[in-house]
């Protein structure tokens, strides 16, 4: 992925947070899938709360209340709160369901806390790795 990619300065961040984590998704040695599972679930975070922080220009418009943006900005699982939300509200199809994101972000969890040495299986990788991707690119549809 060394080709320059024409995005919105917001979208910087979460994308090279992805492209890091599909280096080490492709090298595919039990610490790159460690690592590409951590970014991938990172990445998903980063993209939410940084748009959730955008001024409505360049959301959209979109517009929304600051005590319910210092509540979804709280934590990961409010943050997916929002998505969820977001989502229903604008009739945005999500490819992945927001069960699936919390999910990969519990072995993350579990993988990032504990120490335990855990590998991410092939079908969590791909399915954090889609969600990441996904989401990214729902987002930049609204703009």
């Amino acid at each position: 992925m060394e080709e320059t990619v024409e995005l919105p300065a917001w979208t910087r961040g979460p994308y090279e947070i992805i492209e890091h984590a599909e280096v080490h998704y492709h090298n595919n040695t039990d610490v790159d899938r460690r690592i590409a599972l951590v970014g991938f679930d990172n990445a998903i975070e980063v993209a939410i709360s940084t748009y959730l922080q955008l001024n409505p220009k360049l959301r959209g418009g979109a517009t929304f209340p600051r005590d319910d943006v210092e509540k979804w900005l709280r934590n990961y699982h409010t943050k997916i709160e929002f998505l969820e939300r977001f989502a229903e509200d604008n009739n945005i199809p999500l490819e992945s369901s927001t069960a699936e994101i919390v999910w990969y972000h519990t072995l993350r969890n579990e993988l990032y806390h504990s120490g335990n040495g855990m590998v991410p299986e092939h079908h969590c990788m791909e399915g954090a790795r889609h969600a990441a991707i996904d989401l990214l690119k729902s987002s930049l549809e609204l703009m």
